[in-house]
């Protein structure tokens, strides 16, 4: 989850533990609109689907293109890290 949300991650953090289940917080990703266009998630950007790189250049949708490029580049980072790691694991979104 966003390090901003911390409402989130303590009801995480709660459910969790209530259930048992060991886990480890990731903290997501929030990039700029800046960083999605022309810096260091270009790539991504890049390899959009046309509607999601649309959102990128129209004001009244500026939000959701960042969270929309925010979770996949969270779960990406989570994947890729976890490359070669014999454990199982999953994931929870909540941004």
């Amino acid at each position: 989850n966003l390090d901003s949300r911390v409402d989130r991650k303590e009801y995480m953090d709660e459910m969790l533990k209530l259930v048992g289940m060991p886990f480890e917080r990731f903290s997501a990703v929030q990039p700029t609109l800046e960083s999605i266009l022309c810096g260091e998630y270009k790539e991504f950007y890049e390899k959009a689907c046309k509607r999601f790189q649309d959102w990128c250049h129209q004001p009244s949708y500026h939000k959701r293109a960042i969270g929309v490029f925010g979770c996949y580049l969270s779960h990406y980072k989570i994947h890729k890290k976890m490359i070669g790691n014999k454990k199982n694991y999953f994931l929870r979104s909540m941004r």
